[in-house]
């Protein structure tokens, strides 16, 4: 598990520094309007993959964990043949509807970019694919390979498709262009995977086309949940404001998702083996709180670099351009820290059998998110999405901390004292800061925030979590 943990986050580090480097360059390179429209398309392809997938690749990966003797053939084809039919019906409905949607978004690029979408949405499904695949199996570490290999040629294409034109349409081609070494990659290693796995040693019942649909309804349900609450900013902030607007939210949005690099590699990696000791109480006590005291304190480091560096960094890579992105950043460093937790969490959720328990919640608070974001986004713009965010996430988040920690056993007792110090800090990190963010107060008094309640954090958490896995 530790080589597969290694290998998964040397595969994502370097996946995110050259997503950073490309972010940065492509955002100089094109204009505000551009970069909006490009940040839209990519939101809107992950969507389309979600419902052509519908669940089919995360209920195959659990099917692949939860017993030793597997036929990989049969539980791929099952998947695919899914993917199939609700991707033929979900890109064909896009495709038809493109204009109305334009018009809807009132976002003229749609049109013409509708097809590179729809290829992007299928990039994005056999890349989910394999990662689950792999996943599965509990040999993770071949896919990360696979991801060190070829992961980051996609930012790299756009990148160089940046140079040769500022439209957003080249700039999405050049992605879509990037995909292609890894999709080759990855098909090709999960066929060999399959030809050298031994068959099972006694007759196993196939899983059937309709058991598969049957088991990924509460996983899809449980990821369009995840995906419309981590999406359906960009699109409202679309249809509420401009592709301007997305562009800066956009640049804000990045690098909240490329911070949660550590976060998905060791989720990734450790989140299937869950299932293996899910009654072994002292065992999963102690990897659990190991793991969230490995995430917890890189992504405190991380949140004190932000509030005290954001202000320069930010104009100096992206340009002045995006100056207010700073104001964007300093809102997002609670949601950072808790998007890691939940990152972590979530999957193991999952594989120990809570994935409609997780869906409902996630729902609840997707459906809480887009109340908000309509009720918001008007009046506050972009910064309007970011509080909504915050309102509805840090509840769950702490939800899931709460029902894990049962799982293993924990009296709940002692995880409220476990967390009571960590969620004061967060509380108060939140409290604090938003008002002096959305006043435009001074950046030394949001730095004094921040360096205090950080350094209180870090104890907080190092010393509970130490004592919380014994």
């Amino acid at each position: 598990m530790a080589k597969g943990i290694v290998t998964a986050i040397s595969a994502r580090f370097l996946q995110v520094i050259i997503k950073l480097l490309a972010i940065i360059i492509i955002s100089r390179n094109i204009s505000v309007e551009n970069f909006g429209e490009f940040t839209f398309a990519i939101s809107f392809a992950y969507i389309l993959a979600l419902f052509s997938d519908f669940g089919a690749s995360t209920s195959m990966s659990r099917r692949l964990a939860s017993t030793s003797e597997k036929n990989l053939k049969n539980e791929l084809l099952v998947a695919l043949k899914q993917i199939a039919l609700f991707g033929t019906l979900v890109c064909g409905a896009s495709l038809f509807l493109a204009d109305k949607l334009s018009e809807f978004f009132n976002i003229k690029s749609l049109v013409s970019q509708a097809y590179l979408i729809i290829i992007l949405a299928l990039a994005v499904i056999i890349e989910d694919l394999g990662s689950k695949f792999y996943q599965g199996i509990k040999t993770f570490d071949i896919y990360a390979k696979v991801h060190i290999i070829s992961g980051w040629m996609p930012w790299l294409f756009t990148l160089l498709a940046s140079f040769i034109s500022q439209s957003s349409f080249m700039v999405l081609l050049g992605y879509i262009v990037g995909y292609i070494p890894f999709l080759i990659i990855i098909s090709t290693k999960i066929a060999i995977t399959i030809k050298n796995t031994p068959q099972p040693t006694f007759d196993l019942e196939p899983t059937t086309f309709i058991q598969s649909i049957k088991t990924s309804l509460p996983l899809f349900m449980s990821g369009l949940s995840m995906q419309i609450f981590l999406r359906s900013d960009i699109l409202l902030v679309q249809y509420f404001t401009n592709s301007e607007s997305v562009g800066i939210y956009g640049i804000a949005a990045r690098i909240a998702d490329t911070s949660q690099v550590l976060a998905i590699a060791i989720s990734n990696a450790i989140a299937s083996h869950f299932v293996d000791f899910q009654k072994e109480y002292r065992t999963f006590r102690k990897k659990l709180s190991q793991w969230t005291l490995n995430v917890s304190i890189p992504y405190i480091l991380l949140a004190f670099a932000l509030a005290t560096s954001a202000h320069v960094v930010i104009p100096l890579l992206f340009g002045e351009k995006y100056t207010p992105v700073v104001q964007l950043i300093y809102l997002f460093i609670p949601f950072i820290f808790a998007r890691a937790l939940s990152t972590l969490y979530s999957p193991v959720f999952d594989y120990l059998g809570y994935i409609k328990t997780r869906a409902k919640i996630v729902g609840f608070v997707a459906a809480a998110n887009i109340f908000l974001n309509i009720l918001l986004i008007p009046r506050l713009g972009y910064l309007g999405a970011i509080l909504s965010t915050l309102i509805v996430y840090l509840p769950m988040v702490g939800y899931y901390i709460f029902k894990l920690h049962s799982l293993g056993k924990f009296s709940r007792k002692r995880i409220i004292q476990a967390y009571l110090p960590v969620s004061k800090v967060l509380l108060m990190s939140t409290l604090l800061t938003v008002p002096l963010v959305l006043c435009s107060t001074g950046y030394f008094l949001v730095l004094l925030v921040y360096s205090s309640l950080l350094i209180v954090l870090i104890i907080a958490i190092k010393a509970h979590f130490i004592q919380f896995g014994k």
